[in-house]
């Protein structure tokens, strides 16, 4: 039998697939079922189960965590009282801050809103997770027509001046 599988390896595969296939099959839908049952049961012996909606969280919440802490630490990382600005503009205690930078935990709602306000790395960060690249680009645009709105006045400003 070794040494016609070394032979003709191709001959296993036509045989362990469509097996490995059905037991794959077997095995989700027992999971599947398992995780319909009613509350209290435990699934089966040997059945993994599939991870509940706050098990996914979790690992949404660390990569959140993570691209905010990245967004903060680009645009205010290398100041000397970035820890105090970003407690100062969202009210939040100081230790809260430093966990925010080190990305061990995100902002709240309500501080995810405010450091939106004041730090527009964050929102790039914030529409790139829930991609909303369009809003993005938008954002941008409006900002540099702001401030070619901004640029104009001042010139006609220094043309009135001048003149």
């Amino acid at each position: 039998m070794d040494r016609l599988i070394k032979r003709h390896p191709h001959l296993l595969l036509d045989f362990c697939l469509p097996f490995c296939i059905r037991l794959c099959v077997m095995i989700l839908e027992r999971c599947r079922r398992n995780v319909v049952s009613k509350k209290g049961q435990l699934p089966s012996p040997g059945c993994t189960r599939i991870p509940r909606p706050r098990a996914i969280m979790k690992t949404n919440s660390k990569i959140f965590a993570s691209e905010v802490a990245a967004a903060l630490n680009n645009e205010l990382g290398q100041t000397r009282a970035h820890i105090k600005l970003v407690a100062a503009w969202t009210g939040a205690n100081e230790r809260t801050v430093k966990n925010w930078f080190a990305g061990n935990y995100g902002p709240s709602g309500d501080h995810l809103v405010t450091l939106i306000r004041y730090s527009d790395t964050v929102l790039s960060a914030v529409l790139s997770m829930s991609n909303r690249q369009s809003l993005l680009k938008t954002s941008k645009f409006n900002e540099i027509e702001r401030r070619l709105i901004e640029l104009t006045s001042l010139v006609q400003n220094q043309d009135e001046s001048d003149g």
